[in-house]
């Protein structure tokens, strides 16, 4: 909106309560780019893509939404809807 640019950006993870400064380089931005266009593709064909669990989910603060094995009864796109009602 103000077209400026963001050299460096900070992350907040809520369960930690810590946040972390990243550097916003041209190969983050273009990675970003390609990963959201993917999530879009993803939200359009209703599609959530299988979960390869490994030793990180377990620190993950989306863990309880995204490993099956934990809720069966939700998916993605159902609890993105849900917080986009919010």
């Amino acid at each position: 909106m103000t077209r400026s640019r963001a050299d460096k950006g900070d992350l907040f993870y809520f369960k930690t309560r810590q946040r972390e400064t990243v550097l916003i380089s041209e190969e983050l931005r273009e990675s970003a780019k390609t990963v959201l266009a993917e999530m879009h593709q993803y939200w359009q064909k209703r599609y959530t893509p299988k979960v390869r669990i490994t030793a990180k989910c377990k620190s993950c603060s989306l863990a309880d939404i995204c490993l099956p094995v934990l809720n069966k009864k939700r998916s993605a796109a159902r609890y993105i809807e849900e917080r986009l009602k919010d």
